[in-house]
């Protein structure tokens, strides 16, 4: 196994167990910079990163998380508008098109998991997060100075050190339950039966008399009802910022 594949396989997310170091300056220069190789549709690069090590701001942005440093990684066309007028073209972007939107947030997507990658390389743990989309949407505006149109914070990764070693860890399901061939096919009830018992060995932790498997706990308990008022804010953000979704 190469060294890219080992570190790939090395991957662990690190939740609040940051220990108090910060990632040098240096460190995290290079993890963007290789991070900006990730593919992005037509090269445009619809997208910001806001670098984040004040700690009032990443208290906001990350749910008190234990990190020193993060990464907001924002869906952007502000960048392109400004450039398009600046050499005489009126460029509207589609934020009334699913095509648009879905395009850019994969373009966010590849870029932060890139990051968590070259991030690991360098001996960095990291947690990629979509938690600011839980947070007080008027509130991640203010405390980045986010452009009111045409921005949209989708996913934060939080980096730092931990000082429990890397263990890998087999707590994926089966490619074949991943990867389907020519054709999608559903799975039989053997099948599921044998993702329930492997999500049980994955997270034993979260099984007692209330919840008999992992499952359990996960559709009834944290995948209960959405609290409505997250919902209602993203979608009044994102009509704020001009991504009126039809």
């Amino acid at each position: 196994m190469n060294e890219t594949l080992k570190t790939i396989n090395n991957l662990r997310s690190a939740r609040n167990d940051f220990i108090d170091k910060k990632v040098p300056a240096q460190i995290m220069n290079t993890i963007i910079e290789h991070s900006m190789k990730a593919a992005n549709a037509s090269n445009v690069q619809r997208y910001s990163m806001i670098l984040v090590d004040e700690p009032k701001i990443l208290e906001v942005i990350t749910n008190k998380n234990t990190a020193k440093i993060a990464i907001v990684y924002c869906l952007d066309y502000n960048r392109v508008i400004e450039t398009a007028k600046y050499m005489g073209y009126d460029y509207i972007p589609g934020t009334d098109n699913w095509y648009d939107i879905i395009s850019g947030i994969f373009d966010v997507s590849a870029l932060a998991q890139t990051a968590v990658i070259a991030a690991a390389s360098l001996g960095v743990d990291t947690v990629i997060t979509n938690s600011v989309l839980r947070q007080n949407q008027k509130e991640i505006v203010n405390q980045l100075k986010l452009p009111e149109k045409y921005c949209f914070a989708v996913m934060a990764v939080l980096f730092g050190y931990r000082d429990i070693p890397r263990i890998v860890q087999n707590n994926r399901l089966a490619a074949e339950y991943i990867v389907h061939h020519n054709q999608y096919r559903t799975l039989n009830s053997e099948e599921h039966n044998d993702i329930i018992a492997g999500y049980d060995q994955f997270y034993p932790q979260y099984i007692d008399d209330a919840h008999p498997h992992y499952l359990d706990f996960f559709f009834n308990d944290w995948c209960g009802p959405k609290d409505e008022r997250v919902n209602s804010a993203l979608k009044e953000r994102m009509k704020e910022a001009g991504f009126i979704i039809l």
